[in-house]
């Protein structure tokens, strides 16, 4: 059941972690989450490959991370 975004509801559904190791997945699943929208429009994550160039990481990542329902963490071989 979709649900309405409140003020108290959080900014986004998901948040991604990855290593830089796993970057490329990170972007496939940044693709497949993009396509995601066209179905399911309230869909809204946060993957810091979004932050531009100049933003202050840290506190931008602690209030995406205080904003997201579920943490999706992508853990290869590679990331440890």
């Amino acid at each position: 059941m979709n649900r309405p975004m409140t003020s108290s509801s959080p900014e986004y559904n998901v948040f991604v972690s990855y290593s830089r190791k796993n970057k490329d997945l990170a972007e496939r699943l940044d693709g497949y989450l993009k396509a995601w929208k066209a179905i399911v429009p309230d869909l809204r994550y946060f993957i810091d490959s979004k932050l531009d160039l100049g933003d202050k990481v840290t506190p931008t990542i602690e209030k995406a991370l205080s904003d997201s329902c579920v943490y999706l963490l992508i853990a290869t071989p590679k990331y440890f």
